[in-house]
């Protein structure tokens, strides 16, 4: 089209030029006077040939100019359809689950779906995740039948974390963003264990962004800061942010870093319970299927981490998460639930953050409930009134709470701290 336009100019500039030489040469034979005046006309027909000729050389130059642009766009097109019809083989290839898409794929490398079209939005939600099937079979199924209720179009990213470093939930994230900026123009970071129920909690596109779980409606955690759960961001404010930080190993704290980057770009975070009509609360908003026994929570500190992670994390993010994407694949659960399994292999820079490795023996207060268990759990520190803290804390053994009067007697209970009591 460019180059259309440009050939139509300069068809109008010759065409102008050639009549306005052709008017003057006939204004000068139609009114000859003396000598003189002739020379004179001559010599001003002369001067405008010049000038029209210089107009006619500059949109020549402009042509030209204009050729080699198109020509750079032509050769973009072409690369640019390759790059999509490699995408389109990928995505046939990974019709039915389970089938290896790449041996070595990069996130930004494969599109599942179509972009989204004008004036429409599409939900990616990213489930940071580790060996924790159980959970996956009842998320995926339930999310897919509350949204689909909701007219929402989304599209599910599982990141499974494969390697041996301790879990990075924040790290995870970014790397699930890589992916579903693809073809979403919004995310929901969103925990594997924790399914809405109220069907007034609306994942629709946000004004600003929405953090769905609010500590008024989550079933565990309600302090004024927390925005952990679920969390719904649009792309560029998600870029505009960095992501969430990389530097936070085991459990716990990115998602209060994360609070702060919102707080230093003005960002502003609603909660459902200001805009929906919502009459539920803490036990029947959400469902949370986490079982503490089964799976504990990697809450140890190691080393510094405690005070380093109380410092806000000002260099990592989205645009430093360094990984290796181990394979994508296009995967379902049942007949009609699918989703996108992204499996990564993590890098941990030891000298900056020393506590992504795996520690061989637990901190004060902590212990393992069997050999096998990588991960430490807290023994108990703190009991209600009416309990007592009973028993000792080491690297296998950890304390109770036991009820006086029924779990233990009045006359063992005076030998152990009275309810309430905090070792630390």
């Amino acid at each position: 089209m460019a180059l259309r336009r440009s050939h139509l100019v300069l068809i109008v500039i010759v065409f102008a030029a050639t009549t306005l030489v052709l008017l003057s040469q006939m204004e000068t034979i139609n009114n000859p006077t003396s000598g003189g005046l002739m020379q004179g006309g001559s010599v001003g027909l002369q001067i405008e040939n010049d000038e029209l000729r210089q107009l006619v050389a500059s949109a020549a130059k402009q042509l030209d100019a204009t050729k080699a642009e198109n020509d750079h766009l032509r050769e973009s097109l072409q690369t640019l359809k390759g790059s999509l019809s490699r995408a389109d083989r990928h995505r046939d290839s990974v019709a039915d689950p389970g089938v290896l898409m790449d041996s070595q794929p990069r996130p930004w490398d494969f599109i599942f779906r179509k972009p989204v079209a004008p004036h429409q939005h599409r939900l990616g939600i990213i489930v940071p995740f580790r060996n924790v099937s159980e959970e996956l079979k009842h998320f995926v199924p339930h999310m897919h039948t509350f949204l689909n209720a909701q007219g929402v179009d989304f599209e599910i990213f599982v990141v499974n974390q494969t390697d041996n470093w301790r879990f990075n939930r924040g790290q995870l994230i970014n790397v699930g963003f890589l992916m579903a900026e693809r073809s979403c123009d919004y995310i929901a970071m969103h925990d594997v264990d924790l399914l809405p129920l109220n069907p007034n909690l609306s994942y629709t596109y946000p004004r600003h962004t929405m953090h769905l779980a609010s500590p008024k409606i989550h079933p565990l955690y309600h302090y004024p800061k927390f925005i952990g759960g679920v969390f719904i961001i649009k792309n560029e404010d998600f870029r505009l942010v960095n992501g969430l930080s990389n530097k936070f190993w085991g459990w716990g704290r990115e998602d209060d870093d994360f609070y702060v980057r919102m707080q230093n770009w003005d960002i502003t975070i609603e909660r459902p319970e200001d805009y929906f009509n919502l009459t539920t609360g803490y036990d029947d908003t959400f469902m949370h299927l986490h079982d503490r026994d089964e799976r504990p929570r990697d809450y140890m500190k190691v080393g510094q981490q405690r005070s380093v992670g109380k410092i806000n994390d000002n260099e990592t993010g989205v645009i430093s998460a360094e990984q290796e994407v181990v394979r994508v694949t296009r995967r379902t659960i049942g007949d009609h639930y699918a989703y996108t399994s992204i499996e990564v292999n993590l890098t941990c820079n030891t000298t900056f953050t020393p506590w992504c490795k795996w520690y061989k023996e637990c901190a004060e207060w902590y212990y393992r409930p069997t050999p096998e268990h990588r991960i430490c759990v807290p023994c108990a520190r703190r009991c209600w009134k009416g309990f007592v803290l009973y028993g000792t804390c080491n690297q296998t053994a950890t304390t109770q709470c036991l009820k006086v009067g029924r779990d233990i007697s009045p006359e063992e209970a005076e030998k152990w701290p009275p309810g309430m009591v905090d070792p630390s």
